[in-house]
């Protein structure tokens, strides 16, 4: 009765204590303390109840065999109810359930069910002097399973690995009679077919492991390379032996990088050829790798492929509606669109791209009252609404619609005076442009970018500030 009595006492306890205050007033007063400040509406409990609920939904899409291994960090941006970031959904069973579907599902509760069901009858069924050495299999397993209900242990190989290696052990005590095949075999030359077996699996999963280790240790010192400015053509030859080894997307992205790097620094249409073959061959395999949009972006982007660009980013947002970096993206990509027109003197077709960019803009606002209806216990996770990225092409939009108090406002929530990257210096040119054109001429702010800058670049704003008021 002992693993029962366990399980049913501690179920006991706990309700006895969350249901009445009779029980914790028994209790010592630092305990009962802890017990009465247990709160239930704070951020982990009602970010685990939104995880469960979004699991939910994926489930519903993919419920008969799943959506396949590591599912849940792939799709979870898709389904998601605020911009939280988790790649797991702190529910061993629901992330199993998502990922093998309710037939894989059927399975393991089988093979549970089964376990528990031959130990308890085993256990009864055993003297007392044999009940004590598997009963400690008993408690781990249950104790990890348990906390797996809310937590991601299971997905620790060490512990998913202790816990099936503990259900073996509950079944060691099975006092169940062999079955009459499994006599045979030890009487025949069958018996060594189970450790030839296990000795071939054995050396394939050792040798695709080590491969996939030579793989990674290849891609780090790539990336090393890579940061310290090593020599394109060694790296490319190192990042092609990693893909060979492996097909890890992840090693593709680093390929991609390189080549669009390439083609920047040179003419050479031949880089972005490659890229384009590259990422082509790699979406067949890995579909839902976010990285690879920004990457398909890009290689639109360099090549001033404006459409396909919006076209992309608009096929994209629906699976990540919270991602506000893919909308300050296509804002971006917007305001280039119209600026290309304007500049190709189609006023009209420039106007109607940056009417879109306003429409995108109310529907990042109205998306962002959804997060009103959180608790204000729970975090809503990344930001989401007008950031700075955002405000910077709504400025530049109002700014050319000769809308300057606008352009002003969106403008100065993007000002960075630090000046480290193009953004802050874009930001910098349009804001004093609009404050010129509403006869501020507060040239301190320009004075205070070209101090940072060399003589160079400085030529460079200016020229682009004098062409700016010249609209």
């Amino acid at each position: 009765m002992v693993p029962f009595g366990i399980t049913l006492l501690g179920i006991a306890t706990i309700a006895a204590i969350f249901s009445t205050d009779i029980f914790t007033k028994l209790l010592p007063d630092s305990i009962q303390s802890r017990i009465e400040n247990i709160n239930f509406q704070q951020n982990s409990v009602l970010e685990r109840g939104t995880f469960y609920s979004d699991a939910w939904k994926a489930i519903k899409d993919y419920p008969m065999f799943g959506a396949g291994g590591g599912a849940w960090g792939t799709f979870y941006e898709k389904y998601q109810n605020n911009p939280y970031i988790s790649s797991q959904t702190h529910n061993f069973f629901l992330q199993v359930l998502l990922e093998i579907g309710f037939m894989g599902f059927a399975v393991l509760i089988i093979l549970l069910v089964g376990v528990y069901f031959y130990f308890i009858r085993s256990y009864f069924r055993s003297p007392e002097i044999k009940r004590i050495p598997y009963l400690i299999f008993f408690i781990f397993t249950t104790a990890i399973l348990l906390h797996s209900i809310l937590d991601f242990n299971m997905s620790y190989v060490f512990l998913s690995f202790l816990v099936f290696i503990c259900l073996g052990g509950m079944l060691a005590i099975n006092d169940s009679k062999a079955f009459k095949w499994q006599k045979n075999i030890k009487i025949t030359k069958q018996k060594y077919l189970y450790p030839i077996t296990l000795a071939i699996g054995c050396s394939i999963s050792l040798f695709l492991s080590l491969n996939h280790l030579s793989a990674s240790t290849s891609f780090r010192d790539a990336q090393l390379e890579a940061t310290n400015g090593g020599a394109f053509h060694k790296l490319m030859e190192t990042v092609n032996t990693t893909i060979a080894r492996s097909s890890n997307p992840e090693f593709y992205d680093l390929k991609l990088q390189l080549l669009l790097s390439a083609y920047n620094q040179t003419p050479d249409t031949e880089y972005i050829k490659q890229a384009e073959e590259v990422l082509k061959h790699i979406k067949t395999k890995e579909a839902f790798f976010k990285r690879f949009v920004y990457r398909e972006l890009e290689i639109y982007m360099l090549q001033q492929q404006y459409t396909q660009a919006s076209e992309l980013l608009e096929a994209e947002i629906p699976n990540y509606p919270w991602d506000i970096d893919l909308y300050v993206e296509l804002a971006s990509v917007y305001f280039e669109t119209g600026l290309a027109e304007l500049d190709g003197g189609s006023s009209e077709v420039a106007r109607a791209e940056w009417d879109k960019a306003k429409l995108l803009f109310n529907s990042i606002q109205n998306k962002a009252k959804e997060l009103n209806l959180l608790s204000e216990f729970q975090y809503q996770g990344r930001e989401f609404g007008l950031t700075p990225e955002l405000a910077l092409p709504l400025g530049q939009i109002a700014f050319y619609e000769g809308n300057y108090s606008l352009a002003l406002e969106y403008l100065s929530t993007r000002l960075d005076q630090q000046f480290n990257d193009a953004n802050d210096i874009e930001a910098t040119i349009y804001y004093a442009a609009a404050l010129n054109k509403m006869n501020d001429d507060n040239i301190s702010i320009l004075q205070d970018m070209y101090d940072k800058l060399n003589d160079e670049d400085t030529k460079i704003v200016k020229s682009r500030y004098e062409l700016l008021l010249s609209y």
